[in-house]
């Protein structure tokens, strides 16, 4: 029995009221934790990056193989963009943290594109538990990133 989707609803269930509930709070040691946590995830990105992306047996390309194999996978462009928005992260401007949200959401149809094109490239689905870690990764950071950045109380 596949337990995945279940995990899966009942980790999106538990998260969701948490972030609500640090959405709704403007002072600045929540939002310095969400800023923590935006960066702990654009470096969970980067670092999956070194392991197998290819497929779930022990054999297979990292995502830093695949992007210097497969150039125009835009895989590159995805770690370049991560970097990018490391460093954006350490400007204390608003403008710059707002690019980094920006670019975290850029940078997930990045992603999704980038597997596709390999993926008709080799001929197989490149999927493995790091890349699936990685499309978490970017697809929370871009709630936590928003939440990061929200300036108004939510009203429930």
């Amino acid at each position: 029995m596949d337990l995945t989707y279940p995990i899966i609803l009942f980790v999106v269930l538990i998260l969701s009221p948490i972030l609500l509930t640090l959405a709704n709070k403007q002072d600045s040691r929540t939002k310095k934790t969400l800023k923590t946590g935006f960066f702990i995830l654009l470096l969970l990105e980067l670092l999956s990056g070194f392991f197998n992306w290819e497929s779930f047996s022990g054999t297979g390309q990292s995502g830093f193989e695949l992007a210097f194999t497969y150039p125009r996978s835009f895989f590159g462009l995805f770690f370049v963009i991560v970097l990018i928005q490391m460093i954006l992260l350490f400007i204390p401007k608003r403008t710059a943290h707002l690019a980094t949200v920006v670019l975290n959401f850029f940078n997930t149809a990045v992603f999704f594109v980038g597997l596709i094109l390999v993926s008709q490239t080799i001929g197989k689905q490149v999927v493995s538990f790091w890349s699936i870690g990685a499309i978490f990764a970017v697809l929370i950071g871009n709630v936590v990133g928003l939440v990061w950045l929200n300036k108004d109380k939510i009203r429930i």
